[in-house]
Order: structure tokens, then C-alpha cells, then sequence
């Protein structure tokens, strides 16, 4: 996957949750829709990102393992470490 494209997936998994869950709240009418559209592209990003950090890092194998568990545990947060701090450092 290219990085625009990793890019362009994330930003949109994190902006359709964030307005889709204060749509939500508000009880908007279609607020479930773009709630979904943001859970089904973070997931998309999450899974891109962790075969990128087993298949292409140069890590080692403890880190390889944190960096999987902040992606399931915290995964918007670590989303965000990745993509803009960490990423061009790990990826060859």
C-alpha cells in the first residue's frame, strides 16, 4: 500500500469516528453509517500497519511486539505515533 494511500486511510478512519461519534451523541440520523466507515478503515489501517512492522522493519522482535499491542490496545493513538513520528525511522 502506498503511503498517500496509508495516509488518505487514516485520516479518514479518524475523522468519520470523531464526528461520527459526536453525531452520535447528538443522535443524528446516519451518525451509525459514518461510525462504521471509520471502525472499518481504522481497521484496515491497523492490520496494513502491523504487516508493515512484521514484514518490512527492522526492529527487533520485543519492539515488533509492542508496537502490535499499542495498535490493538490503543489504536488511534498509536496510529497517530506511527504513521507521523516512528515510521519513516522503521521502515526501510
Amino acid at each position: 500500500m502506498t503511503t498517500n494511500l496509508a495516509k488518505a486511510i487514516f485520516l479518514v478512519s479518524l475523522l468519520s469516528l470523531i464526528v461520527g461519534g459526536y453525531l452520535y451523541l447528538e443522535d443524528v440520523p446516519g451518525s451509525p453509517t459514518l461510525l462504521t466507515i471509520g471502525v472499518l478503515s481504522q481497521l484496515v489501517f491497523t492490520v496494513w500497519a502491523v504487516y508493515e512492522i512484521w514484514s518490512k522493519s527492522n526492529l527487533v522482535r520485543l519492539d515488533k511486539m509492542v508496537w502490535t499491542a499499542a495498535f490493538i490496545v490503543l489504536n488511534g493513538i498509536a496510529g497517530i505515533f506511527y504513521y507521523f513520528v516512528y515510521r519513516d525511522k522503521m521502515v526501510l
